[in-house]
């Protein structure tokens, strides 16, 4: 059995378990008083933090930070960063193994967090009743809140069938596992394709990823 799939049956033996799938290994820098990694650690894989930011909403003209998110990838030297997200996004999709932490700053209700994935992927033209999409929405769904201090972690993995595996720990800790072809460039698209023009938060926060 090989070291992926190994990592992935420890990772699905936990269920719904508390657990933390992600090791991040700190850094000195901290963002919104949210401590970066250096790296992340997960189902055998060391993966190089490959960017950071801050996802703020504008409420007219106030901005409100709502979290801080950390992309890790295996391979960053592959990853090529232009300012419209597409190349960055292609070159992510087809990485080995990926890694997201998303560490929030600000209250978010169980149904905001439910609608602004469904918003992201509709925005993207991503088929909400593909199998492996509506079960991630349920995971997030039945996931609940996300505090101030709570954070989502998710792992993406390429599977031996070409598909990505995707475990993803909710802000409550319970880990869901769900397998789909083309899973990570449809996850990655919430923050690297299409997004609204009236959005200016996600253009400030891709401006950061996308930097080289």
């Amino acid at each position: 059995m090989t070291k992926t799939l190994l990592g992935l049956v420890y990772l699905i033996s936990m269920g719904a378990a508390n657990a933390d799938i992600l090791k991040l290994n700190p850094s000195d820098t901290k963002l919104k008083g949210v401590t970066l990694a250096t790296s992340a650690e997960a189902a055998g894989f060391v993966m190089p933090n490959e960017a950071s930011g801050l996802r703020v909403k504008y409420v007219l003209i106030k901005g409100v930070p709502v979290y801080v998110l950390q992309i890790f990838a295996l391979d960053p030297s592959s990853i090529v960063k232009t300012p419209n997200g597409t190349e960055m996004l292609d070159t992510l999709s087809v990485q080995r193994a990926l890694a997201v932490r998303m560490d929030f700053v600000y209250d978010v209700s169980a149904d905001q967090v439910y609608t602004g994935f469904v918003d992201s992927f509709s925005a993207n033209h991503v088929d909400l009743n593909k199998p492996h999409i509506s079960s991630f929405l349920n995971a997030v769904k039945n996931g609940g809140a996300a505090p101030v201090g709570s954070s989502m972690s998710f792992l993406l993995t390429k599977s031996e069938n070409g598909n990505d595996t995707m475990t993803f720990e909710n802000p409550e800790g319970g880990v869901t596992t769900i397998e789909g072809p083309g899973f990570a460039h449809e996850f990655f698209s919430m923050w690297l394709g299409l997004i609204s023009p009236n959005d200016r938060g996600l253009k400030e926060l891709r401006a950061t990823l996308t930097t080289p």
